[in-house]
């Protein structure tokens, strides 16, 4: 599906590798910093001054995997702090953010997402999306 210039899978075609129950007993959003959120983030308005002309987020670092400012990184970037602003518990708003992490991973390593808990085996490698 194509909206605004950005492709959608439908969701329902994905992977449902986790549970809402799976991910509401974390302590937080499990990130494995794979960076495939940071590499395409020309759609995204909150980071506009941080877009570099390939639409690569220009405070990613050269390993494609660590953020430049991590602490002082902008909310959209926040998945547990942004969470609280979204009416949704937090199982369902970490379910929906894994399942976009799993778009994303598909579109830059053509290759389904880590298990939870497990670091990316891609995370320092070029995005095969230019």
């Amino acid at each position: 599906m194509l909206h605004r210039g950005i492709i959608e899978p439908d969701m329902a075609t994905l992977p449902q590798p986790v549970s809402t129950q799976d991910l509401a007993g974390l302590l937080s959003f499990p990130c494995s910093s794979c960076g495939a959120c940071c590499m395409n983030v020309r759609h995204v308005p909150e980071l506009a001054e941080y877009t570099s002309e390939t639409g690569r987020c220009s405070k990613l670092a050269s390993d494609n995997k660590t953020c430049t400012i991590y602490d002082e990184r902008p909310l959209v970037c926040r998945v547990d702090e942004l969470g609280k602003f979204i009416r949704l518990s937090p199982g369902s708003w970490r379910l929906l953010n894994r399942q976009t992490c799993e778009i994303l991973h598909r579109q830059q390593y053509d290759s389904p997402l880590e298990p939870i808990g497990e670091s990316c085996c891609h995370a320092g490698q070029q995005s095969r999306v230019r």
